[in-house]
C-alpha cells in the first residue's frame, strides 16, 4: 500500500493534466501485459493440484493455499482491467485541446474552492499502478508456490510408482518354490588320510 500512495502523491503532484491522454497506450499495453502473464499462471494453479502420494490433510491445506494463490491472480487481473477501463474512459475528459498552449486541468466539479480535476484522475491512477506494481513480487513467489506444490506431487508420483514396483517384485519372490530338498544340509563321510 506505501508503493501506492506514494505513486498516487506523485502523479497528482508531478504528472501533466493531460498525462493519461498523453500515455494511454503505454498504460493500456502495461495493464495488458499483467494480464497476459497472469492468466497462464491461473490455469497453471487450477490444474496443479494431484493427490499422488499426499495424505487427505495434505491435500486440503495444499487446496487452500491454492485457492488463495487463485484470489490473487483474479485480483490482479481484476486490478489491472480496473486501469485499463479507467484509461480508456478517462482519455477523452483529460486530453489537452489540439494546438498546444498551456493546459490546464479538466475539471469534473468544484465546490467552494475545492475541484476534482485531471491530478485526481492522475492521483487514481497512480494509486492503481502502484498497487499492481507492489505485487510483482508476489507473483514471483506464487510462482514459485506452484513449483514447490508439482515437485511434491511428482515426488509423491514417483515414490508411488516405485512403492507399486517394489511390491510387484515382492509377489514374484513369494512365488518363487524351491525344489524338494533344496536348502537342505547333510554331512559328508569323513575323509580318511590315505597316503
Amino acid at each position: 500500500m506505501t508503493v501506492a500512495a506514494v505513486m498516487a502523491a506523485a502523479a497528482a503532484r508531478f504528472a501533466p493534466p493531460d498525462f493519461i491522454a498523453t500515455v494511454s497506450g503505454e498504460l493500456i499495453n502495461l495493464f495488458g501485459f499483467v494480464i497476459a502473464a497472469v492468466l497462464p499462471a491461473m490455469a497453471l494453479t487450477a490444474t496443479s493440484l494431484r493427490g499422488s502420494g499426499m495424505s487427505i490433510k495434505r491435500l486440503i491445506q495444499l487446496r487452500k493455499n491454492l485457492e488463495q494463490q487463485m484470489d490473487f491472480w483474479a485480483g490482479l487481473v481484476i486490478m489491472s482491467f480496473a486501469g485499463v477501463a479507467f484509461v480508456v474512459m478517462l482519455k477523452p475528459y483529460v486530453a489537452c485541446p489540439p494546438g498546444g498552449g498551456t493546459c490546464a486541468p479538466a475539471v469534473a466539479f468544484s465546490y467552494e474552492g475545492w475541484a476534482v480535476d485531471a491530478r485526481w484522475a492522475n492521483a487514481v491512477l497512480g494509486y492503481i499502478s502502484g498497487l499492481i506494481l507492489s505485487q510483482l513480487m508476489n507473483v514471483l513467489r506464487g510462482l514459485r508456490g506452484l513449483l514447490v506444490v508439482n515437485s511434491e506431487a511428482a515426488m509423491g508420483e514417483a515414490q508411488q510408482r516405485f512403492d507399486d514396483q517394489m511390491a510387484e517384485t515382492g509377489r514374484h519372490i513369494a512365488q518363487i518354490r524351491n525344489p524338494p530338498g533344496y536348502g537342505d544340509t547333510f554331512e559328508l563321510p569323513e575323509m580318511t588320510d590315505q597316503r
